[in-house]
C-alpha cells in the first residue's frame, strides 16, 4: 500500500440469487483496519429462493487484512 491511501480488499465470494455477496475489509492511510462489510451486487437480491424451512445463512470470511480486528467473518441469512 503506497503511503497516505486507503486500500479495500475483497473477502470471500458467494453467489446469492442472480448476483454475488462479498465481504472487504479497508485499511486507513496507516494500514489499519477503519471499516469491514459486505456488498451485494444488484442483481443479487432478485431471483432469491422463496423458503418455508429453516432459515439459510451465508457466511463469508473476511480477507486476512482484518485480522487485527475483533472480527473474522460476516454472516447474511
Amino acid at each position: 500500500m503506497k503511503p497516505n491511501q486507503t486500500e479495500t480488499f475483497k473477502g470471500e465470494s458467494k453467489t446469492l440469487g442472480n448476483g454475488t455477496v462479498y465481504s472487504w475489509v479497508k485499511l486507513d492511510t496507516k494500514g489499519n483496519p477503519s471499516s469491514i462489510g459486505v456488498t451485494f451486487t444488484e442483481s443479487a437480491l432478485k431471483g432469491l429462493p422463496e423458503t418455508e424451512g429453516p432459515d439459510v445463512e451465508y457466511t463469508l470470511a473476511l480477507p486476512k487484512e482484518a485480522a487485527s480486528t475483533a472480527y473474522n467473518h460476516i454472516a447474511v441469512d
